[in-house]
């Protein structure tokens, strides 16, 4: 993903900007043969969290726009400083799922095309999607939006609630003796509330989407999406109740068969399908994330699974070796992937895990004498060679991920201080396990052309950060100018010591 350069970005948001009006013969001529351009105007800066309860608030650190292509979901950053931000996005299949949240919970899905140029507005924080370079219903291009305003009043669905029954958990009401079995035991008495509720609306959208198909008011590949996710819906809360039988999952598995929609829905029910016949039937383990399973054996079980052909074979093994690769060891990670490189025929699913878990593949992700980091640009120094690079110069080491809301709160601030105070270099080292996060976090913060931001390889293993017990972040270092820790817990960048302590050090 890049941000559109040159002319044709200058043309688009200058005429947005100015006139709100762009024609399709403008568009038309723009070569955007396999990419998609996603316009974002007005962009709300902040999510609103969702409120549970009386009291309890969710929110979401993850990116609020996402899609599914080539087999996988990829994150948008939007730039939320600027009145319209534009972004590009290469595209493999010839229609993509375009996932927007806009709270904590509520999201669309929309069903874009290569070579769309696509204009979100907002109202209320709820978007609403045009499509420039083609003639489209309102209705077929924000058919979820339009269909909650309809039904729900832009809240939660009692789908929404009967899949996550936390959204109807008032937390305060349990007595906290035993809060595990409490909340297991309100969940299952919400969902068999919401079961009737979730089976009429599944109802009712299946109709209305006859309606739409009826008076030609729904394109036939948004009516057969759609559908799908209905059908797909309904067959979840079936298995949820312990009304499908494995040979039924069998048999729909076996039976369903198309190319022209995306698979992203029929994906999902391949995963519930497992979870319930398979994953459940592996030891528990502690892993809290949710499930707690050990998905090293979910691993070997999907293999022995006889009816499974070979594009949901690769599929599953994909899903468990990213939970492998989440939750157990990096020996366990690579192990497992010498398996998975050997059990998978789809190249495409080999290179994501390539990609996105780069850092396990690392040769020093082991080491233990030395603090090992890799730069923006995947070259790699250690925290001594570092040190000997500004020697004479204070060093101010900012520990932060991008996961840590204080960590990114207190930034700013640091950011600010470091553009202040020359005679220190500021060094910023993130905790994340994984490049990507990191990647997208330091370029929301302005850290991204910054030369001494580095990903720590060896956050596991490195005996300095145990010595110094850097076990909660964030945390903050002052190494003087012969390069020796001065402060091991320094004042952060918003407290008013820290200018202080610097003079001292710099006398």
């Amino acid at each position: 993903m890049h941000k559109i350069q040159f002319a044709h970005r200058y043309i688009i948001v200058t005429l947005l900007v100015c006139c709100n009006l762009l024609s399709y013969s403008q568009i038309t001529k723009m070569p955007f043969k396999d990419e998609i351009i996603i316009i974002f105007k007005h962009y709300p800066k902040n999510e609103k969290p969702f409120v549970i309860g009386k009291s309890q608030t969710l929110t979401k650190q993850t990116p609020r726009v996402s899609y599914y292509d080539t087999k996988q979901i990829i994150d948008v950053e939007i730039n939320t400083e600027k009145q319209v931000d534009t972004v590009r996005i290469k595209v493999t299949n010839d229609i993509i799922v375009l996932l927007h949240r806009y709270n904590s919970v509520l999201k669309n899905e929309y069903l874009l095309k290569r070579g769309d140029v696509c204009l979100f507005e907002y109202k209320n924080d709820a978007p609403f999607l045009t499509i420039l370079n083609r003639k489209t219903h309102s209705i077929d291009t924000n058919y979820d939006g339009l269909f909650r305003q309809r039904h729900n009043n832009l809240s939660v669905s009692p789908l929404d609630v009967y899949n996550y029954p936390y959204l109807s958990l008032d937390f305060a009401k349990l007595p906290h003796e035993n809060l595990q079995e409490e909340l297991k035991k309100e969940s299952l008495a919400i969902k068999k509330q919401y079961l009737l509720l979730s089976n009429q609306l599944l109802a009712i959208e299946n109709n209305y989407l006859d309606s739409l198909k009826a008076i030609e008011q729904i394109s036939p590949i948004s009516y057969a999406y759609y559908k799908n996710r209905n059908y797909f819906n309904v067959k979840k809360i079936e298995m949820s109740e312990g009304k499908l039988s494995i040979d039924v999952f069998e048999n729909i598995l076996k039976e369903y068969h198309t190319d022209s929609i995306p698979d992203f829905q029929y994906n999902t029910f391949i995963e519930k399908g497992f979870d319930i016949f398979w994953l459940s039937k592996t030891t528990q383990r502690d892993l809290k994330d949710g499930v707690n399973r050990d998905y090293r054996e979910a691993y070997e079980s999907i293999k022995e699974i006889k009816f499974l052909n070979e594009k949901n074979r690769n599929y599953l093994l994909y899903r468990e070796m990213k939970r492998i690769a989440n939750s157990f060891s990096n020996n366990d990670f690579l192990e497992y992937f010498t398996r998975f490189e050997r059990d998978v025929t789809d190249t495409t699913y080999l290179s994501h895990i390539k990609n996105k878990y780069a850092l396990k593949f690392n040769d020093k992700k082991n080491e233990t004498n030395s603090l090992v980091l890799i730069s923006s640009d995947k070259k790699q120094i250690t925290f001594d060679d570092l040190k000997k690079r500004h020697a004479g110069k204070l060093i101010y080491v900012d520990f932060w991920a991008s996961w840590c809301a204080p960590c990114r709160k207190a930034l700013p601030s640091s950011i600010k201080l470091k553009d202040k105070n020359k005679d220190v270099v500021f060094v910023y080292l993130s905790m994340d396990s994984t490049i990507e996060p990191w990647e997208k976090a330091m370029a929301d913060e302005k850290l991204n052309n910054y030369s001494e931001s580095y990903l720590i390889v060896n956050s596991e293993t490195s005996n300095f950060l145990k010595k110094q017990n850097v076990s909660t972040i964030p945390r903050y270092m002052i190494f003087d100018k012969m390069g020796k820790l001065a402060f091991a817990n320094a004042p952060n960048a918003e407290s008013k010591e820290l200018e202080s302590t610097f003079a001292k050090l710099l006398k």
